[in-house]
């Protein structure tokens, strides 16, 4: 997708195009009530067959529709094909040249990117994979209440995301934000403000109206994601967000299998208030801490390393450098040896 969004979206846009990959929040939203259902009245079996030939229907939709960029598309205007094309300028090439592995995983802003997203994904895997467990055991809900429950957050999580990235790219369009300010802003919203409902949640105790509240805010604000760390791979690295994103996503599926044998080892046979309190902490931890690296650490800025001219560039510059601190160098040790040897022919005077 990240290749996609290179390809196709102006930079003061990529906010809201981002915000459509968390459809898969949409989709959630209908398909937890919709297999609670399911499930309490003809069985969990239904619920992979329906779920395969909706996914085998979108597959055939995007085979048949989808581009990889405006120069293949049959469709659009010239005017539109131009317009992307000018607002992309030269940051995305025609002609890929060998990934850069060693600039893109020592990079710290590629690096700031995966601890943000860690950190984000652990607090939200946390509320998406447990948080029908906690309603289950804590405030005794059953399946199809839990389904209820679960489908909520995560439609206000869309909602959330496509408001953002709005503000997010008005704020770009106006000129009123730099782009690693609004990357930033994005990400202490979804890290550290996740962090602060996670807390809440928390301390509901047996609250489970006060839960509810706290778990759909938690899981609705992680929406700007979309608008900043997701959106900052594409600003850093026209030419390898897709490569980014694959490193990142190979890193951050481990909190997928990571929170549940966390919360097992914590909650098994000791569902208690308590416990789960000491869940929710750690996951705060978790939100707090890789959202304040990411704003103290991170610039959004496009890296030198996207294109191999930048490389040369930089690497022409690194030289250039070099040598006018050697000639600076030279000039001082010949200017030195002049002030001595006069100094030597005073003093012979």
């Amino acid at each position: 997708m990240h290749n996609l969004t290179a390809s196709w979206i102006p930079p003061n846009e990529r906010s809201k195009f981002v915000t459509s990959y968390l459809g898969s929040s949409v989709g959630v939203a209908i398909t937890y009530p919709i297999c609670g259902f399911v499930i309490d009245r003809w069985g969990w079996e239904v619920v992979f067959y329906s779920s395969g030939f909706t996914g085998t229907v979108w597959f055939a939709a995007w085979w048949l529709l989808i581009y990889d960029n405006p120069h293949e598309h049959p469709r659009i205007t010239h005017n539109e094909r131009e317009y992307i094309v000018n607002s992309l300028g030269q940051s995305v090439a025609k002609d890929k040249a060998p990934v850069p592995w060693g600039a893109i995983l020592t990079d710290r802003t590629v690096l700031m990117n995966i601890v943000a997203q860690v950190g984000g994904v652990w607090g939200f895997f946390t509320l998406m994979t447990n948080g029908p467990s906690y309603f289950k055991f804590i405030h005794g809900w059953n399946i199809r209440e839990t389904g209820l429950l679960s489908g909520l957050p995560h439609l206000l999580r869309m909602g959330w995301a496509y408001v953002f990235s709005q503000l997010g790219d008005y704020l770009l369009r106006s000129g009123k934000m730099s782009r690693p300010n609004v990357r930033k802003l994005a990400t202490a919203v979804c890290c550290i403000g996740q962090g602060f409902f996670m807390l809440g949640l928390a301390y509901s105790g047996c609250d489970r109206y006060r839960a509810i509240v706290f778990l759909t805010l938690a899981v609705a604000i992680h929406g700007a994601v979309s608008t900043g760390p997701l959106a900052s791979i594409v600003d850093i690295s026209p030419n390898y967000a897709g490569v980014i994103l694959g490193i990142i996503n190979t890193i951050v599926a481990s909190v997928g299998f990571l929170t549940p044998m966390v919360v097992g080892y914590l909650t098994y046979q000791n569902q208690t208030v308590v416990q789960w309190q000491k869940v929710f902490w750690i996951a705060t931890l978790f939100l707090f801490v890789s959202g304040i690296l990411y704003c103290t650490i991170s610039n959004s800025k496009l890296k030198s390393w996207n294109s191999p001219e930048g490389e040369q560039n930089s690497a022409e510059k690194e030289m250039k450098d070099m040598r006018k601190n050697k000639e600076e160098g030279t000039a001082d040790e010949k200017g030195a040896m002049l002030r001595s040897a006069e100094k030597n022919g005073a003093t012979a005077t």
